[in-house]
């Protein structure tokens, strides 16, 4: 990815080009060919460059359009450029090769703040109107491109990085309590972050920033009503396969060799086994690379044997990668950028092997399968919609169908009628067992009382769980499924570790012409007779090996993660909490903190179940250890110079 930075001034004072470089500087690991900057009165736009896609080998930003009297800074691929070339009259130029930040201002200038509805692909852009004496910003569909922003009076910053903003004196550390009590209970907001003075862009939003203020405008959003019929489970599985060829073909547009992850699971082998065909007709003579982690110390984590079956079909360059020697907290420290606020995912150890694997190689663009199962759907949905409407026999049918061998159907039936029951019965069972609401919604998290209570962060659980409550059909859910804002904040994660490589990652199944297409598909066509991501499977039918296209199990990475956490990286971890005890006691219970940190380390297997609310500490505490100023006192917004 590259990066992108800017400063405006409301009220027409000159901004500082010096404020400009630091914030560059802070984020410069996002351009390794190029550095470049503009400015102009109250503008100034900053671009950090990262060649993949050819057009941008030749493409030098800011680009400004003098006549139109706009100026673009972008971090972008457009994967409609074929229809939107003719469409704006740019065919001339496109012989030139010309650049998708060329094409989205032409967009703005033939149709204003409305372009975002003609474009596809992944974007984060800011675009400085001279006429209308306003910026204009915007975020793609599904938040792949990050963008953040600072306003305070009349001074407005964006960057694709926080530390950009964190640089500028008048944007404070100070900590947004709601939003890291948000984060130890798994509660996300798509437009906060842990910085008091520091707001992200949420996907598919604009942003207009001019003399009257600052305005959000959501642009798109998935239509849970809308149904699709077609006449045959043929005719499913030819529509996605088309999408989802075309999702991957424009994901494959590189000026350098292209790689894939490649679990062997169904969404990594689906989108590796797409994207070697694709390469292969187009005449592409580069093979595939693909990354894969082995796990040969840990065989119940390993998955060598499928995809030694993707490999041995040829096409590929496949490069195994063992992470089993790799200690998960340690790859975290060193992959996460920690003034960039904590993140609480657990595994990023394997996609931090198969990055650092991928840029060894002379990789640049890497294809994933990140969240097809969300995007696909499993289909579980539907079997809470049978249990809620009563339909016994269909439920009992599918359930078994979907149960393991040897998994007791009973047991199954309980938990879906349990959950399904309604709220007054809950209630009364939950006060016959002894469970308080608190309990219910806090779980195992080691929140402080004193914070949650200031925070309001059980008040925020309940809403959330009536409001999960309250959506009664399965699109619904599935829709929920794919724009959850974890999901924004994994993007962001991924997408920083890979430029800190010199990638950039790209997500197939987050199309949104797939996304639509799966969001509005009957729910047979994703659960049917015990089958998963149905239309999937039935779309890759001579493209996938028969082995993994049928396959219903998953590996458990946990004996591995397990181990590290036991013998490796105990004592690291449990220094990170003890060196930022003053400051985690404000907000975390340490008493009930080293409760779990005994369970978890009482024996080398662990109890799984304590192992993400003593790491979610552990995360939080490297970042408040590498931000001295995260709870220091408010800082007064500075003025323009």
């Amino acid at each position: 990815m590259s990066g992108i930075s800017g400063i405006c001034c409301r009220n027409g004072r000159p901004v500082d080009p010096s404020d400009l470089d630091r914030m560059l500087e802070a984020a410069a690991y996002r351009g390794p060919d190029g550095r470049n900057a503009w400015h102009e009165g109250p503008i100034a736009l900053g671009h950090l460059m990262l060649w993949t896609t050819p057009e941008s080998l030749h493409e030098r930003l800011p680009l400004v359009d003098s006549t139109a009297r706009l100026a673009i800074a972008a971090d972008a691929r457009i994967d409609n450029r074929a229809e939107l070339i003719p469409a704006l009259e740019l065919t001339e130029r496109a012989r030139d090769g010309l650049s998708d930040s060329a094409i989205i201002l032409a967009a703005y200038a033939r149709w204003g703040e409305d372009c975002v509805s003609h474009l596809l692909g992944d974007f984060a852009f800011a675009i400085w109107d001279e006429r209308n004496r306003r910026l204009f910003c915007a975020r793609d569909h599904f938040g792949i491109k990050p963008l953040y922003y600072s306003h305070q009076n009349a001074l407005f910053a964006f960057a694709s990085d926080i530390k950009a903003l964190l640089c500028l004196g008048w944007v404070s550390r100070e900590l947004d309590e709601e939003s890291v009590a948000g984060y130890l209970v798994t509660l996300f907001e798509e437009d906060r972050t842990v910085y008091r003075d520091v707001c992200r862009l949420p996907p598919a939003h604009t942003l207009v920033c001019d003399e009257t203020g600052v305005t959000l405008r959501r642009y798109w959003a998935l239509d849970p009503t809308r149904e699709l019929r077609l006449r045959s489970d043929e005719e499913y599985a030819e529509a996605f396969r088309e999408l989802f060829t075309e999702a991957v073909r424009c994901r494959l547009r590189s000026a350098y060799p292209v790689g894939s992850t490649l679990s062997g699971g169904l969404d990594s082998s689906s989108v590796t086994c797409v994207a070697r065909n694709v390469l292969q007709q187009e005449g592409n003579t580069q093979r595939l690379h693909t990354f894969s982690a082995t796990f040969e110390r840990f065989p119940s984590c390993d998955e060598q044997t499928y995809i030694r079956t993707v490999l041995a079909e040829g096409g590929i360059e496949g490069h195994l990668v063992p992470v089993d020697c790799l200690s998960p907290w340690q790859a975290y420290l060193d992959s996460v950028p920690l003034d960039e606020g904590p993140y609480p995912g657990m595994t990023f150890y394997v996609v931090w092997g198969a990055y650092r694997a991928a840029q060894e190689h002379g990789v640049r663009v890497v294809l994933t399968g990140h969240c097809g199962d969300s995007v696909v759907s499993h289909g579980y949905d539907l079997l809470d919609h049978l249990a809620r409407h009563g339909r016994w026999i269909s439920l009992w049918r599918e359930v078994k169908a979907l149960l393991p061998e040897g998994v007791p159907m009973g047991r199954a039936m309980k938990g879906i009628f349990v959950d399904n029951s309604p709220r007054w019965m809950k209630v009364i069972w939950r006060r016959m067992h002894g469970i308080t609401d608190v309990k219910r919604l806090l779980g195992d998290v080691p929140i402080a009382p004193e914070f949650a209570e200031r925070t309001g962060v059980l008040a925020r659980l309940r809403a959330a769980d009536r409001f999960d409550s309250a959506c009664r059909s399965p699109r619904e859910q599935h829709c929920l499924g794919i724009v959850e804002p974890l999901f924004t904040l994994g993007f962001e994660a991924d997408g920083k570790l890979a430029s800190s490589y010199t990638l950039e990652s790209r997500h197939p199944f987050f199309d949104r012409r797939l996304v639509e297409f799966c969001v509005a598909l009957p729910q047979q066509q994703k659960l049917r007779q015990g089958w998963t991501r149905y239309v999937l499977r039935r779309a890759m039918q001579g493209i996938l090996p028969e082995a993994i296209r049928q396959r219903r199990t998953k590996s458990n990475l946990s004996p591995c993660f397990d181990h590290h956490m036991y013998h490796t990286d105990r004592q690291r971890l449990l220094e990170t909490i003890e060196s930022s005890k003053t400051r985690l006691s404000a907000i975390v219970s340490l008493r009930q903190l080293a409760e779990l940190q005994r369970k978890c380390f009482s024996e080398e297997a662990g109890v799984g179940r304590y192992w993400k609310p003593v790491w979610t500490a552990a995360a939080l505490a490297a970042w408040l250890s590498s931000n001295d100023a995260a709870i220091a006192p408010q800082v007064q917004a500075g003025s323009c110079r």
